[in-house]
């Protein structure tokens, strides 16, 4: 899990003060209002900018754990076919694609507009961050989209396992059939089709993770140094070395 890296557990390392402020003001009571004031903007621009960071983080911890929901089928004895499993599991992990997409776009606006209060370097990672997006998570993103404002898309995996189960249920039912050379085989083209389906999203899984380690490890500005600088503003209005004197003072 992301949550294991040593990048990611450095920013909730110097994310206290933030997490303070959703209890209460990280400012000392002596601080003038016009400083308190901006203060407090910049508070929420930077817990903005963490929000949106642990979520996309989510996102990915999201996809890995639909990937192992995929491994095993705990429906026994309900009316969920394992062609409904797969799909359904599959829908839910083409979500997590856009969702991951979408994320990505907010987070990096909420990194730039807590960099900017900061005064501290702009990030510009967006644009070659959603190339990346668009040739590993593209095709599951347009099939989502296809699949909630048109025709439904399933993959040739999912389409072939749920005519066979099909085939196989009238069978059960007492209807005579000739099951085409193959189809006995149902627990084979199950596993073959749960198989083909892990790696898809665990490809897919790989890339969104590495492109989120990409944020927090390589590009700037590196979160935990944000937050870090954060800090050290919020250190400096307290100690009334960083202050606005309003006009006429």
């Amino acid at each position: 899990m992301l949550r294991d890296n040593q990048s990611y557990q450095n920013i909730f390392r110097v994310s206290g003060t933030v997490v303070k402020s959703v209890t209460g003001s990280v400012f000392d009571m002596s601080v003038d209002e016009k400083t308190r004031e901006l203060g407090e903007y910049l508070v929420s621009r930077t817990s903005t900018f963490l929000s949106a960071l642990t979520q996309l983080g989510g996102v990915v911890e999201d996809m890995e754990i639909v990937e192992k929901m995929l491994r095993r089928y705990p429906w026994h004895g309900t009316p969920i076919t394992k062609t409904k499993h797969l799909e359904l599991h599959w829908f839910l992990f083409q979500n997590l694609c856009y969702s991951f997409k979408e994320k990505l776009k907010l987070c990096y606006n909420a990194q730039k507009d807590a960099a900017r209060f900061l005064d501290v370097e702009q990030p510009t990672w967006l644009k070659p961050e959603l190339r990346v997006v668009e040739i590993e998570l593209g095709k599951a993103i347009a099939d989502r989209g296809n699949t909630v404002h048109s025709w439904n898309v399933r993959t040739e995996d999912i389409d072939l396992f749920s005519m066979i189960e099909l085939f196989q249920e009238f069978r059960s039912m007492g209807e005579k059939l000739d099951l085409p050379e193959g189809f006995a085989d149902i627990r084979g083209h199950y596993f073959d089709a749960k198989w083909r389906l892990r790696e898809k999203s665990r490809r897919m899984e790989r890339e969104a993770r590495k492109l989120f380690l990409r944020i927090i490890e390589f590009h700037p500005p590196r979160p935990h140094l944000l937050l870090e600088k954060f800090n050290s503003v919020v250190a400096g209005v307290n100690a009334g070395t960083i202050t606005i004197i309003p006009k006429g003072a």
